[in-house]
């Protein structure tokens, strides 16, 4: 997002962080702070550096307070020093922002942690003491008028404006992502040979990149998968999470005598993680829930690869986005609670994967159609709006250009 906006406005960027934290960050956002074109327009700026990095006069120099992460105080520098016309957080738990006095923005992907409370506390009961802190600080952030934003309409109307009780429709937005993709992609690509050594890939692969969660839904990819093999096909399901972080997978498979079918990966790199997709039958997506339309489903389109998806409302919505709907857009769409389905839907790809990348092409060229500069206008628009007196002929509708 800030790469995009970067290129198209003149805007700069303070990134706030208390020094503890300044070298994760600096590794975070090196490839923008080593880009000569960006220079000096992208600051770390910390209750250490603040003084150099921001050019605040000798003057003014001694503060009444000390400074640190364990006050966790540093809003209060900024507010004094930040020449931000606004702050974004990196998350929405971070209500202490609201101490800078600033126009704030919080990205809320998801509210996952309401939604699937039981399943989070069956996971580890400390989620909780973490729901009620998570909940409480959103609603610090709305009372305080923070603008949340989300990546599907779904989540903003489901989830922001029915669990945040002190928020109202105009603090929300929604800016849907577009693929995220390593930079040199292209060139860094290996060969189908390489990959399969690499990784003992003898078989033709059902491929789902993913931390194994219980909304992931992997277990009923292992249904589908023992249904696929009854049904004589010789295939193998490709994971990078491990099993038995959910112990419903893990019985799954061992239920099912899947063992030497399933093959986990791990310490797989942003290449070989594309890789993978380009060499893959299908790619499957069997997730009950996502913030927006699905990392894995992005990638996979990207790559080229055939796309079984499920049927859940973040999917519904991008579609709808991309001026189509579930019978027109051509992609294989199953319900994620039928197992059956899933296992109809691979097998009918894995019988005409070139007939199902063809029928797939129309919604692939819309969804790549939109960019991060569309992207980057929109978050623009959110930040500096016509309301601030900023912004002019660029103060327009994204949602509808792009498509057009």
């Amino acid at each position: 997002m800030l790469l995009a906006m970067l290129e198209q406005y003149p805007v700069d960027c303070e990134i706030w962080t208390y020094s503890f934290n300044e070298e994760e960050i600096r590794k975070s956002f090196d490839a923008l702070l080593n880009e000569k074109r960006f220079k000096n327009r992208v600051q770390i700026v910390t209750e250490g550096n603040y003084k150099e990095v921001l050019d605040i006069h000798s003057s003014k120099y001694d503060l009444p307070y000390e400074v640190n992460e364990k006050l966790d105080n540093l809003s209060y520098l900024a507010k004094q020093f930040s020449k931000a016309t606004c702050f974004i957080t990196a998350i929405v738990y971070l209500d202490n922002v609201i101490g800078t006095g600033k126009p704030l923005f919080v990205p809320v992907h998801d509210l996952g942690i309401h939604v699937h409370y039981d399943d989070f506390i069956v996971m580890d009961p400390l989620y909780k003491a973490r729901h009620v802190d998570i909940r409480s600080r959103a609603e610090n952030l709305a009372r305080a008028g923070a603008i949340m934003f989300s990546e599907s309409e779904y989540v903003r109307k489901e989830q922001i404006l029915r669990y945040v009780s002190s928020i109202n429709a105009g603090q929300t937005d929604v800016i849907y992502f577009p693929v995220f993709l390593p930079s040199h992609l292209d060139e860094n690509l290996l060969h189908e040979k390489e990959i399969r050594q690499k990784f003992g890939l003898e078989k033709p692969y059902i491929y789902y990149p993913t931390q194994v969660r219980p909304y992931k839904n992997i277990a009923l990819l292992v249904e589908a998968l023992s249904i696929l093999r009854d049904r004589k096909y010789d295939v193998d399901l490709v994971l990078t999470g491990k099993p038995s972080d959910v112990t419903g997978v893990d019985l799954a498979i061992k239920k099912h005598q899947l063992n030497d079918r399933i093959i986990c990966l791990s310490d797989v790199n942003e290449y070989e993680l594309f890789s993978l997709y380009r060499y893959a039958a299908v790619t499957a997506v069997p997730s009950l829930f996502e913030g927006g339309f699905p990392l894995q489903a992005c990638e996979a389109i990207y790559m080229g690869t055939p796309l079984v998806l499920s049927d859940i409302p973040v999917v519904r919505d991008r579609i709808t986005f991309c001026g189509m709907s579930l019978e027109n857009c051509g992609l294989e769409i199953f319900d994620p609670f039928n197992p059956v389905e899933c296992a109809d839907a691979l097998e009918r790809v894995l019988l005409n994967r070139e007939e199902t990348l063809a029928s797939q092409k129309r919604f692939r060229d819309i969804f790549l159609s939109y960019t991060w500069k569309d992207a980057a206008t929109k978050y623009y628009q959110m930040f500096f709006g016509s309301e601030r007196g900023i912004l002019s002929d660029t103060n327009m509708n994204v949602d509808e250009k792009w498509k057009n």
